[in-house]
C-alpha cells in the first residue's frame, strides 16, 4: 500500500508562529473544514493519516487527499502574502505583475511610476535578472507613449549591457566556486590534492581583482579565496576571507534580511574558524550577534544549534566544563526538539560533547541518557560513526567501573568488522583490562607506546578532536578521566586568573 503523503504536515511544521497567526487571521475561517484540518495537523507530533480520518466525518475522510491539496494551496497563498511584505524578490515579482495589469489597461503613467520604484528596488538589492524585465517594460512605455515618439536615445541601450556584465561576472565566479567545491570533495574522498598551478590560475581570474563587483559576486569571490586557503592550508588567509564575508554584510546591512541564509552561513564559517583558532572573544561576539539577528529573523532560528555547538566546543577546549551547566544543556535539548533535528548530524556532534561533559562530572545517569540519544542520531544519519560510539561506550563503562557493562560494550564493539589499527588495538586494550585488571597502568603504557602507528588513522584523529586521548594519559598516571580533566580545568582557571 502506498504511504500517505506527509507534505502538508511538513509544510505546517516548517511554519513559524508568526506565519501560523497570519494564516489564522487572514485566510482561515472557524467554520471551514480546511481550518479545522490545519488545527488538527498542527497539533500532531508525527504525521498519522489514520488519526485524521477518525477525527473527521466520512465525507472529509473519503476526500482527504483533495482537502490536503486545498489546504496546501491556501497555506502557500498565505505564505506568499506574508512574504510579500518582507521578501524583496516577492515584492519585485508582485510589482511587475501590477505593472503588467496597468499596461494592459493603458494606464502608462501609473505603470511608469511603479516601474521607477521597482527599478530602484532592483538596483538597491542587485536583483539584475528582474532588472532586465523592468528595463524592457520601461523601454516599451517610452515607445508606446505619444509624447516620446521621435526620441531614439534611451538609457536602456547602455544600462542593459552594464548589468548583463555584472550578471556574467557573477555566473563566472559561481561556476568557479562550484568547480572548486568539487575539487575539495575529490581531495576528501581520494586524498588527491588539487594542482597548485590550477588553484593559482583561479585566483588570477579578472573577476578576482575587480573592485566594482556586485555584492553577491564579492561574497562568491571571498568564498573562492576561502576554499583555496582551506585546500592549501593557509589559515591566516582563510580567516581573513571568512571575516571579509561577514564584514560585507555589515557594510551593506540591507542584504542581511534578503540573503538571510547566506548571512547565517557567513557567520557560521567565520565562527568555525574562530573556534579552531581559539579566538574565543570573537566566538562569543559571533554567538551574541547571531542570537540578536535570529530574534528579528525567526526563520533562521533553527541554525542557532550550530552556534550552541560551537559554544560547547569552546568551553570544552578551554577546560571550562563548569560553563556547560544544566541550563546550557536544556537550551540545546529544547532547540533540537523544537526544530525536530534530534537525529541530524549536528545533534550527534553535540551529544558527543554532552556525554564527555557528564563523564567528567561522573554523572553516569546523564551519561547513559546522552549515549542513547547519540545512538539514535547515529542510527538515523551517520552510521559511519558507530565505531566512535563504541569507543565512547567502552570508556564510559570503564569509568563507571561496571565490569559487566564493559564486557557488553566490548562484545558489541567486536561485531564491527574491517576497522583500522586504533580501533583494533582499543579492543585488545579492553580485553586486557577485562582479563588482567590488576595491571592497568602497564596496559595503558603499552597502548600509548603504539600511538605513533595511528597517525594516519581517521578514527584516532576524531578521538583526539574530542580529547579522548586524555583518557589514556589519565590512566597511565593512575587517575580517572574525571580527576584528570578536573585538574586541567583548575590549571586553566589559574592561567586565566593570572
Amino acid at each position: 500500500m502506498k504511504k500517505p503523503s506527509d507534505q502538508i504536515f511538513r509544510l505546517i511544521q516548517s511554519m513559524t508562529p508568526a506565519e501560523k497567526r497570519f494564516f489564522k487571521r487572514h485566510f482561515a475561517s472557524e467554520q471551514s473544514v480546511l481550518t479545522q484540518l490545519f488545527d488538527f495537523i498542527n497539533k500532531m507530533k508525527t504525521y498519522d493519516e489514520s488519526l485524521i480520518k477518525k477525527r473527521f466525518d466520512e465525507r472529509v475522510a473519503k476526500n482527504l487527499k483533495v482537502y490536503k491539496v486545498q489546504l496546501f494551496d491556501l497555506l502557500m497563498d498565505s505564505l506568499q502574502a506574508l512574504a510579500g511584505k518582507k521578501n524583496i524578490k516577492t515584492r519585485i515579482r508582485k510589482g511587475i505583475e501590477e505593472v503588467d495589469i496597468l499596461l494592459s489597461k493603458q494606464l502608462y503613467d501609473l505603470g511608469a511610476d511603479r516601474l521607477k520604484k521597482l527599478k530602484n528596488l532592483c538596483l538597491k538589492y542587485e536583483e539584475y535578472t528582474y532588472l532586465m524585465e523592468v528595463l524592457f517594460m520601461e523601454f516599451f512605455i517610452h515607445h508606446i507613449t505619444i509624447d516620446q515618439i521621435g526620441i531614439s536615445e534611451h538609457p536602456i541601450f547602455t544600462e542593459v549591457p552594464k548589468y548583463l556584465q555584472k550578471l556574467d561576472q557573477h555566473i563566472r565566479l559561481s561556476y568557479e566556486g562550484h568547480r572548486l567545491m568539487d575539487m575539495q570533495r575529490l581531495q576528501s574522498m581520494s586524498g588527491q590534492k588539487p594542482n597548485p598551478t590550477e588553484l593559482q590560475k583561479l585566483l588570477e581570474l579578472p573577476e578576482m581583482s575587480e573592485p566594482s563587483l556586485a555584492f553577491q559576486s564579492k561574497l562568491t569571490r571571498q568564498s573562492i579565496i576561502s576554499f583555496v586557503a582551506s585546500i592549501t592550508g593557509e589559515q591566516e588567509k582563510l580567516g581573513q576571507s571568512q571575516k571579509a564575508c561577514v564584514d560585507l554584510f555589515e557594510e551593506f546591512p540591507h542584504f542581511k534580511d534578503t540573503m538571510a541564509f547566506r548571512y547565517i552561513g557567513a557567520l557560521r564559517n567565520y565562527l568555525n574558524f574562530c573556534v579552531r583558532a581559539k579566538q574565543y572573544a570573537e566566538v562569543r561576539a559571533l554567538i551574541t550577534k547571531t542570537e540578536s539577528y535570529v530574534k528579528k529573523n525567526p526563520d533562521m532560528m533553527i541554525h542557532l544549534i550550530h552556534f550552541y555547538y560551537a559554544e560547547v566546543q569552546m568551553y570544552y577546549d578551554q577546560c571550562a566544563f563548569g560553563n556547560i551547566d544544566a541550563g546550557v544543556e536544556q537550551r540545546i535539548l529544547q532547540h533540537l526538539k523544537t526544530f525536530n533535528i534530534e537525529h541530524e548530524r549536528i545533534a550527534m556532534l553535540v551529544y558527543f560533547y554532552l556525554v564527555l561533559n557528564q563523564l567528567i562530572k561522573s554523572n553516569f545517569t546523564q551519561v547513559h541518557f546522552y549515549l542513547r540519544k547519540l545512538e539514535a542520531a547515529i542510527e538515523h544519519t551517520q552510521k559511519g560513526h558507530i565505531n566512535l560510539l563504541n569507543i565512547f561506550e567502552i570508556i564510559c563503562a570503564y569509568e563507571e567501573e561496571d565490569e559487566e557493562q564493559l564486557e557488553r560494550a566490548w562484545q558489541k564493539a567486536k561485531k564491527l568488522k574491517e576497522q583500522g589499527a586504533f580501533y583494533c588495538d582499543m579492543l585488545d586494550l579492553t580485553q586486557s583490562l577485562l582479563q588482567q585488571p590488576f595491571d592497568k597502568k602497564a596496559h595503558f603504557e603499552n597502548f600509548i607506546s603504539k600511538i605513533s602507528t595511528f597517525q594516519d588513522d581517521p578514527l584516532w584523529e576524531t578521538v583526539k578532536f574530542f580529547k579522548l586521548d586524555e583518557w589514556l594519559w589519565a590512566h597511565q598516571n593512575r587517575q580517572s578521566f574525571s580527576e584528570w580533566m578536573k585538574q586541567k580545568q583548575k590549571k586553566a582557571e589559574r592561567i586565566s586568573f593570572s
